[in-house]
C-alpha cells in the first residue's frame, strides 16, 4: 500500500512533465503559425497582392460595382464568332459557333475562352448576328460585337492592357481616366480564390483598364477572371450600393499595378 509521502514526489514530477509538454506544445504550434504566416506571406507576394495601405487616404469618390469575367465554352451550333473582317475565328474553316445565349454572354463580358484560346472584343460589326433581348434587353450592342485572338489569358482592356483577375476594373473614362489607380478600403482582406486555386487576401487597390458600353458615371466593374462568383461583399450590382474609394497617387504603387496590366516582356 502506498503512503502520501511516497506518493506526492511522483504527482509533483508528473506535474511537471505535463507542464513542459504544454509549453512544447505551445511553442510548436506558436512556429507551425509563424511559418503559416511567413508562407502566406510569400504568397502574397508571389501574387501581387502584398502592397501596403496607403499612409493617408484622400481624392475620396463614391462608387457602386458590377463585376465581369471570361467565360469559357466549347464550339458548337448557334452563332458564328466573326472578326472585324466578318471572317470566322478559329482553327477550321467553319469557325467557332456559340449558342445564342453563350454568344450574347461573351459579348456582353466583353471575352470568351473557346478550345483554350481567348478571343477579345474588337468592335461592332455592320449587322446582328443573333437577339439578345431575351437575355440582355438593355445590352443593344450585343449582337453586333465581333471579336479578334487575344494574347493575354483573360483578354484585353483599353489601350491593350491585359485584364488581370481581381484587379483590373472598367470605368467610365470621363470620370475615372485610364491608368487611375483605386483604393477601395472595403477591398483590403477580402479572401480571393486566384484562377489556379491559390487563396490570397487582397490588398485594396485596383486599377482603371478597360471600359465598357454599360458602364457610366460613378459606376466601376470589377474584373474577376474565369470565376462567375464574386468575393467582394460590397459588390451588389445596384446603383444604391455604394462605397468610398481612393484615388491613388503613390508612384510606386501606380507603377506595379501598370506593370501588371502590361504585356510580358
Amino acid at each position: 500500500m502506498s503512503t502520501g509521502e511516497s506518493t506526492r514526489p511522483r504527482g509533483q514530477a508528473a506535474g511537471r512533465v505535463g507542464l513542459s509538454l504544454l509549453l512544447v506544445a505551445a511553442a510548436m504550434a506558436g512556429l507551425w503559425a509563424a511559418q503559416a504566416a511567413w508562407r502566406q506571406q510569400r504568397l502574397q507576394r508571389r501574387e501581387g497582392f502584398d502592397l501596403p495601405a496607403p499612409r493617408a487616404l484622400a481624392n475620396p469618390k463614391t462608387l457602386w460595382a458590377t463585376w465581369y469575367w471570361t467565360p469559357s465554352y466549347q464550339s458548337t451550333a448557334g452563332v458564328p464568332l466573326l472578326d472585324m473582317d466578318e471572317k470566322p475565328l478559329g482553327q477550321t474553316p467553319r469557325g467557332l459557333w456559340l449558342p445564342p445565349e453563350s454568344f450574347c454572354r461573351a459579348a456582353v463580358e466583353g471575352a470568351v475562352r473557346m478550345n483554350g484560346q481567348v478571343y477579345t472584343f474588337a468592335g461592332i460589326g455592320p449587322r446582328p448576328l443573333t437577339d439578345c433581348k431575351p437575355y440582355w434587353p438593355a445590352m443593344t450592342q450585343a449582337p453586333y460585337v465581333r471579336f479578334e485572338k487575344s494574347d493575354s489569358p483573360y483578354g484585353e482592356g483599353v489601350d491593350d492592357y491585359h485584364l488581370v483577375p481581381y484587379r483590373t476594373i472598367a470605368v467610365d473614362e470621363a470620370q475615372i481616366p485610364i491608368g487611375t489607380v483605386l483604393y477601395i478600403p472595403r477591398a483590403r482582406g477580402c479572401l480571393l480564390t486566384l484562377p489556379d486555386g491559390t487563396r490570397v487576401r487582397h490588398d485594396g487597390y485596383f486599377f482603371a483598364g478597360d471600359d465598357g458600353y454599360g458602364v457610366h458615371e460613378n459606376h466601376i466593374d470589377v474584373f474577376l477572371g474565369i470565376s462567375s462568383d464574386c468575393p467582394f461583399p460590397w459588390v451588389v450590382s445596384r446603383p444604391w450600393g455604394t462605397f468610398p474609394a481612393y484615388v491613388v497617387t503613390d508612384p510606386a504603387i501606380i507603377r506595379a499595378l501598370r506593370r501588371r496590366h502590361l504585356p510580358p516582356g
